[in-house]
């Protein structure tokens, strides 16, 4: 039976979310923290505009309950096993000339650098063009020694920070400049946007990636990662990449504090500390030394198209030949001695 709004008690509030919980048991609980806030508002409305005179149930959304919800973290054989699927899909075709390069591969080439960014920046994936990564979100500073350090301008969840990247990331981002100069997008806005026309979609070259859900969902579909069986909480996503990036920051970095990292990443504390804190005991140092990459010790090589064709090692035989033949190839980075 319906009441008037002014006569719904805390034992209909009460009623009305133990049905919910049983006949929606899947909605998480910030799914239901939203309904809850329109249902505020409801009662608000009822007395700020309407003028109706009585004392609104008082609605408590459920806890999140932050470490049976966490997604599942990606290790480095999974990580590295999509990478090297994704570079066999493009770095060949990505090399032939300009007017043979096919759209698929281009695509992956842009999918591939949307990893690399997840992974040397802990942003959160965006899955619309008001989150993509503008290219002026992107700060290149210098650090006392000279070195370049990378910083990515975010707002997300209501919190306005800058990430700070990996020094490999320059790698991407160079990879990047050379793919759209040869595109004739050398000036673009965004960091990852479309390189061709698609009428049928109502895409216009230079416009923002929105997404890479579908290439997401193909590779790990491929590469047998998920369990159709498994919960959604405990599948792999994008997501997981972050949850990636910042247990390896608390394992690497100990002298860091979690309100440090929490800043870092724009997470809250009690994230970071409830479900990333338990890894900082099981600290393995060889076994990440193992992992670290050196950015300064390889360098890319390109197409004469401007297609990356991958990495070699800085100052090796390759490395002076192809200078010598023409610095584009190793993207102007120029070997000692020469």
């Amino acid at each position: 039976m319906s009441k008037p709004i002014t006569e719904i008690t805390q034992r209909d509030i009460t009623k009305w979310m133990a049905w919910r919980a049983k006949k929606f048991p899947t909605y998480s609980p910030s799914a239901l923290a939203k309904i809850d806030t329109a249902l505020r508002a409801v009662f608000e409305y009822a007395l700020e505009v309407k003028g109706e005179r009585f004392v609104p149930p008082r609605i408590k959304s459920p806890k999140q309950d932050l470490v049976a919800r966490r997604r599942p973290m990606i290790d480095d054989e999974k990580f590295y096993k999509l990478q090297e699927h994704l570079r066999e899909q493009f770095q060949k075709e990505l090399a032939w000339p300009l007017q043979n390069v096919p759209l698929k591969a281009e695509q992956r080439f842009l999918f591939y650098c949307w990893i690399e960014t997840l992974e040397h920046t802990g942003i959160r994936p965006w899955t619309s063009k008001e989150r993509a990564i503008k290219m002026s979100d992107i700060e290149k500073r210098k650090s006392n020694s000279g070195e370049v350090q990378l910083f990515v301008k975010r707002n997300e969840k209501g919190k306005n920070y800058s990430a700070p990247a990996t020094r490999y990331w320059i790698h991407t981002l160079n990879r990047l400049d050379a793919f759209y100069e040869a595109r004739g997008l050398k000036e673009r806005e965004w960091l990852l946007c479309h390189s061709r026309d698609n009428v049928a979609m109502g895409i216009k070259r230079g416009d923002p990636i929105a997404s890479f859900k579908t290439a997401w969902n193909t590779a790990i579909k491929h590469l047998g990662f998920n369990d159709s069986e498994l919960p959604k909480n405990k599948r792999f996503t994008p997501y997981t990449i972050r949850h990636r990036v910042i247990t390896k920051m608390l394992l690497e970095n100990p002298e860091l504090s979690p309100i440090e990292i929490a800043a870092n990443v724009g997470s809250s504390l009690e994230m970071v500390s409830k479900i990333y804190y338990e890894h900082r005991a099981a600290r393995n140092y060889e076994k990440l030394q193992e992992n670290k990459i050196d950015y300064l010790s390889v360098v890319d090589t390109f197409s004469e198209s401007g297609g990356w064709k991958g990495a070699i090692g800085r100052n090796s035989e390759e490395h002076i030949a192809l200078y010598r033949e023409n610095p584009k190839l190793v993207g102007g980075v120029k070997p000692n001695g020469i």
